[in-house]
């Protein structure tokens, strides 16, 4: 097991999302968590992949929907 030293926090609102699957849950609070614990929240496609042993087209598909729904915004200009 890596060593981590922080834990993920899935914040209120999140957790009470009703338009969003468990695994989008989870990315959610991880880039949460991320924002949160290092100021910004760029993980790579493929680093979430296999944190989350998903394939990088699942971690697309979930993220892209995210973004949509506006719980994922980008400050990329």
């Amino acid at each position: 097991m890596a060593d981590v030293k922080y834990f993920t926090q899935i914040p209120a609102w999140v957790d009470e999302l009703e338009d969003v699957t468990d695994f989008q849950v989870r990315l959610l609070g991880f880039i949460y968590t991320l924002e949160n614990t290092v100021g910004s929240a760029f993980p790579s496609n493929k680093m979430l992949a296999e944190k989350y042993h998903k394939s990088v087209n699942t971690v697309q598909k979930a993220l892209s929907e995210l973004y949509k729904k506006g719980y994922v915004v980008s400050n990329v200009k």
